[in-house]
């Protein structure tokens, strides 16, 4: 799943967001939040770029990824509001956790 707007594209879920477990949940820019709902990106959430980004966990009890998490600090601001970053996978594997702003 790619989130890839210009960089005032919102994106405001409307409830849970939840990919399977193989898929990559990249972020290019633009605004991103959760507004309370349960988010889990996946085997990653990859916003590893120098775009201007916002990423709103405000009101989510858990953001889940399942293997890595990767952000650049550059052009990024990242709001976890109270919300717990779970790095989980069901398999003995490397989990990765690159960067945060």
């Amino acid at each position: 799943m790619t989130f890839n707007g210009n960089i005032n594209a919102v994106w405001t879920l409307v409830n849970d967001y939840k990919c399977g477990t193989n898929i990559t949940t990249t972020f290019q820019q633009g605004k991103f939040y959760s507004n309370g709902y349960f988010v889990d990106f996946g085997y990653s959430l990859n916003a590893n770029n120098t775009n201007t980004k916002l990423l709103d966990f405000t009101g989510t009890d858990t953001v889940r990824v399942r293997r890595e998490w990767s952000l650049n600090a550059t052009g990024t601001t990242l709001n976890m509001g109270g919300a717990v970053l779970l790095i989980q996978s069901s398999s003995a594997e490397t989990l990765y956790f690159r960067g945060a702003a």
